[in-house]
């Protein structure tokens, strides 16, 4: 059987076809390297990226630190950012204890020191004074309750305080509001070893803050 030699016309059709192949399949290349790790042609932005740049794109998990894996909270509407805090604090007899950070919002930090109320030597009566310090640029209202009853709402002042004493073993909350930025502290207090010369202060609760 013989072949015929194929016509000019056809060997330049056949170059054609050849070139118009090879332009697809570099393009295609390219296309996907520039795509790799994409979602939806859509690459992620690191989470140490800012709102305007994140806009419209994906957001990748923090690569380390405690968060390691998660999702900053302010690429997330309405999730309110929390945290715990928990302290145990020996009693000093007869004088007061320095302050310790139970935690901080954007709003301001809360302390709390652990003191003896009882003048005997030897003999130990915890109770713990909390304060919380306003961080902001102008004034805060401030509102705080112990066991649900005796609540205090008052404005405390740029870099003042809202200070308030738990003699005994009892529950508190303190609320915060500047601006739409509203943070809660709630927890609890406890004595422990009482009347004895090794009382201890244990404080222990939640914070959270919600933003507009």
């Amino acid at each position: 059987m013989r072949f015929r030699k194929p016509s000019p016309s056809m060997l330049v059709a056949l170059v054609a076809l050849a070139m118009a192949s090879t332009g697809t399949a570099v393009a295609a290349v390219v296309n996907f390297a520039r795509n790799a790790g994409a979602v939806d042609h859509r690459s992620a932005v690191p989470a140490s990226a800012g709102k305007a740049r994140a806009a419209g794109k994906l957001v990748a998990t923090r690569a380390k630190g405690a968060d390691t894996g998660k999702l900053p909270n302010r690429f997330l509407a309405r999730v309110p950012y929390t945290g715990t805090f928990e302290r145990g604090v020996d009693v000093a007899d007869n004088s007061q204890g320095s302050a310790f950070t139970l935690g901080s919002s954007r709003l301001g930090k809360l302390t709390a020191t652990c003191e003896d109320q009882r003048p005997a030597t030897g003999t130990e009566d915890p109770k713990v004074t909390f304060s919380f310090a306003n961080a902001t640029g102008g004034s805060v209202n401030f509102a705080r309750d112990i066991g649900g009853k005796s609540p205090e709402v008052k404005s405390v002042v740029k870099g003042g305080q809202g200070a308030f004493t738990i003699n005994g073993s009892n529950t508190f909350q303190v609320q915060v509001e500047s601006k739409g930025v509203n943070s809660t502290f709630q927890g609890q207090v406890r004595q422990d070893g009482a009347a004895t010369a090794n009382a201890r202060c244990f404080v222990a609760g939640t914070i959270e803050t919600i933003t507009p």
